[in-house]
């Protein structure tokens, strides 16, 4: 057998490279302006995208960054003026029973005035996608206990009679709960 080759620095210079290419790559995919919207920014734009997606003052930080490999510095006075007019769209009552109805969580970007305005549509939405949540979780239940209910389909003696028994109610008690809180879900259904 022959002794195993050293390499040389050249071959593990270029080792390391194809190693860390992958590893660029994704960097790259996360960075918040790909070079192209770095060289040809319009910074009051972008921080007007930046503003209704509710990102906060500290968000610039990562379109420098992002944009530093090209050697363009982000105009911070344009995208803030943006990000504050975008602001006005995020900030609103219907965005937050969007946000509450997916899940989401509110950002801490909104004035006083505007944030206090937004509590109660979002915890509207936010009731609306917790009663789904709950829904799903019964409509779960009630698939295992069919699956079971499937599976003594002959009961075998008394025990698995009563099993199937029980497993029947079991579902009609939670097919009621499901449908009880469907009813509660429609109160949610739409702000205002």
């Amino acid at each position: 057998m022959p002794a195993p080759r050293s390499l040389s620095r050249r071959s593990l210079s270029r080792l390391a490279l194809v190693a860390l290419l992958p590893a660029a790559a994704a960097l790259s995919a996360c960075a918040s302006l790909s070079e192209e919207e770095c060289l040809a920014a319009n910074w009051r734009v972008i921080g007007f995208e930046d503003g209704v997606a509710g990102r906060g003052l500290d968000y610039i930080a990562q379109h420098r960054e992002a944009c530093a490999e090209v050697g363009v510095v982000p105009d911070l006075e344009r995208w803030r003026i943006g990000r504050e007019q975008g602001l006005l769209e995020y900030c609103t009552p219907d965005n937050a029973y969007r946000i509450g109805r997916r899940g989401g969580r509110i950002n801490a970007v909104c004035p006083g005035r505007l944030e206090a305005a937004m509590r109660r549509p979002f915890d509207i939405g936010r009731q609306y996608y917790d009663i789904g949540r709950e829904i799903d979780g019964l409509e779960r239940d009630v698939r295992d206990a069919e699956r079971r209910l499937a599976e003594l389909a002959a009961p075998k003696n008394d025990a698995e009679a009563r099993e199937a028994r029980r497993l029947r109610r079991e579902v009609r008690r939670l097919e009621d709960r499901i449908d009880d809180l469907e009813r509660e879900r429609r109160r949610y259904a739409r702000w205002p």
